[in-house]
This record gives structure tokens, sequence and C-alpha cells, in this order.
């Protein structure tokens, strides 16, 4: 997607690049430059008084910072810095928005405070491509076409740690996207703290090496010990920084099988009885709950 946009069906109109694409964008840059917007640009919060602080945060989060990192500093200097309004309106349903720029002033009209971000995801991708501020009239017109938009990460293979997941939520937000599908527990590791069982974490969360390659005969291991957890911090502070994102974290908990890890730790809940350790190698085992 580079270039040209426009409504799905129509006739494209070049424009700045805005994934995914919005349903509707009508950019007119025979308008001349209609707008400035710098990070002195002033925000006017229009009848939503009780969500007035939630919006002025996300667009100190997403968008001042673009001025300190991608624009030149001549474009904090420009006179007037154009207003930025915000309100919102149930009628343009949830995760909904209307962007608008003409005559001096920026306008954006949300279904929800969730159409609110999304609208400056879309406002962040046009000024990385205009880092001076400097806008034509245009509209644009958007909403979700998919409810749930969401990415899996399988942490129990191969552990991430805790700022390795805000920036893969990061990335998720940059693309509209609402769900994070957390793969918590596998037969080669269990990664979630729960006080009252300790040995989920003490014995599952560790195996005592990892597969090299393929799992083909005669397979080779690296003989090095690999784990890790999360802690109820942990999980409390991914679940907080993701729904700053209107991001909802979906954990997956797998039972009755791929549950080799547990197993280790609590032999008596299989049926055999084990012994077993956490696996080192990738496939299906047989073990369950």
């Amino acid at each position: 997607v580079a270039g040209a946009q426009g409504t799905p069906g129509s006739g494209a109109v070049s424009g700045p690049c805005i994934i995914p694409r919005p349903e509707q964008l009508k950019w007119n840059p025979k308008s001349g430059v209609v707008l400035r917007l710098t990070s002195h640009s002033p925000l006017v919060v229009e009848g939503v008084e009780h969500v007035s602080d939630s919006l002025s945060g996300i667009w100190r989060q997403n968008l001042r910072s673009i001025w300190k990192n991608k624009c030149s500093t001549k474009s904090h200097l420009l006179k007037p810095a154009h207003p930025v309004h915000l309100s919102i309106s149930a009628q343009l349903g949830a995760e909904g928005y209307r962007m608008e720029a003409l005559n001096g002033r920026l306008s954006i009209v949300a279904g929800d405070p969730a159409g609110m971000y999304y609208a400056f995801v879309s406002l962040q991708q046009i000024l990385e491509q205009h880092p001076d501020g400097q806008l034509p009239a245009f509209q644009i017109i958007d909403r979700p076409r998919f409810g749930w938009r969401g990415m899996h990460l399988d942490v129990c293979r191969h552990f991430f740690t805790v700022n390795e997941i805000k920036r893969y939520l990061d990335l998720l937000a940059r693309y509209k996207m609402n769900r994070f599908h957390w793969h918590l527990t596998e037969d080669q590791g269990w990664r979630l703290e729960v006080p009252a069982l300790p040995r989920l974490t003490a014995v599952g969360a560790w195996r005592k090496e990892t597969l090299v390659g393929r799992p083909v005969s005669p397979m080779r291991f690296d003989g090095i010990r690999y784990g890790g957890y999360y802690t109820r911090q942990d999980i409390e502070e991914v679940v907080r920084y993701a729904a700053e994102r209107h991001i909802v974290v979906v954990p997956e908990i797998e039972m009755p099988g791929h549950a080799l890890a547990a197993l280790s730790a609590y032999p008596e809940l299989s049926c055999t009885g084990g012994p077993f350790e956490p696996a080192t190698y990738w496939g299906v085992f047989d073990d369950v709950f």
C-alpha cells in the first residue's frame, strides 16, 4: 500500500499511505496548506469533559513525540499553530472516527475513546510523511471492518521480556489491532506465576536445553538451561499497557494436553504419574492432565 488511496472500488486519490487503509480518504493537495500542526497546537476538547484528560493524554503520548523525533526544528516556529478540536459522537460507532482538515482547523470526531485513539494513529502516520506539519485539506472517515483484529505471541517455546512485549503491543497499536493473544503455557514451558502452585514456575518454567534446528533424527541440543516466567506484577503491567492502547489481552492456558511443563511440576495431575520434564523439542506429546 503506497502512494495512492481512496474509497475502495472508486478512483484512488493521491495522498499519504495509511495502514490499514481507511474506509474513505479524500486528499486535496490543490488546496495548498490549510493546516499547520506543531507541538504547540492547542487541543480543544468539546462536550466530553469526562474523557478530556484521557484524550489529552492520548494526544501527548501519540503525537507530540513525533516533533521531537521526526520533525524539523523550524516547524515549531511556524505561526499560527492551528488548533485540534476533539469530540465524541456515538453515531460514528465503536472504534470509528471522522477527521477533517479545513480552514486552519483539524477536527476529529470519534465514536468512542478507541476511535479517537485510532484517529491519532492515522494522524501520526500522516505526520511522519509530512514532518513539517503543513497539510492540505483532507477528510478521513474510517471504522473497522472486523471487530476482532489480533495477533498471537508464543512465549513458551521462546521467552519474551516485558519490554519486548511492550514493543510488540506498540506495533499492534500502530496498525489498529485490538487483541493480543498471549500463549502462556505449553509442553516446553509454563510462563504464568500462580502463587498457590509455586512449582509451576520453579520447575515448569525451565527446560534443561533446547533443540537446535529441526526435530529430525538425530536431534541436536544446545545444552543450555532455558526459561523464564511472568510475575503477577508483570502480567498486570502488560494488561495495563495494552489497555492504554485499546488492546484486550487474551491469555491462552492450554488443557488437557500441551501440559508437560505443568505435569513436570505436579505429576499427580497426570494420567500415568510420570516422571516428566519440560519438553526440550517441538512436537505433539501424549501426556495430558
